[in-house]
């Protein structure tokens, strides 16, 4: 189970519950810092969004490849498994 301490302040922890949300979609038993970043990224906030377009880089693309590096990541851990 993944447990959000009482004591993280109240904005922190609305991004905490979504990205354990996202952990939990992608059948993870621990919050990522890949799961920061995709609730980051769906946030749309305007300053990232400028920081990232600067960088040139597309939140939607980036967002698609963090779940594609994750998803191949346990593919490899479960194959190690095996």
């Amino acid at each position: 189970m993944i447990d959000i301490p009482t004591y993280v302040a109240d904005d922190r922890r609305a991004a905490l519950t979504d990205a354990r949300s996202v952990a939990r979609e992608m059948s993870g038993r621990h919050i990522e810092p890949e799961h920061i970043l995709l609730v980051l990224l769906r946030s749309g906030d305007p300053t990232l969004q400028a920081a990232l377009g600067e960088a040139g880089v597309d939140a939607t693309d980036l967002a698609h490849a963090v779940k594609e590096g994750m998803q191949g990541r346990g593919q490899a851990r479960r194959k190690e498994a095996a």
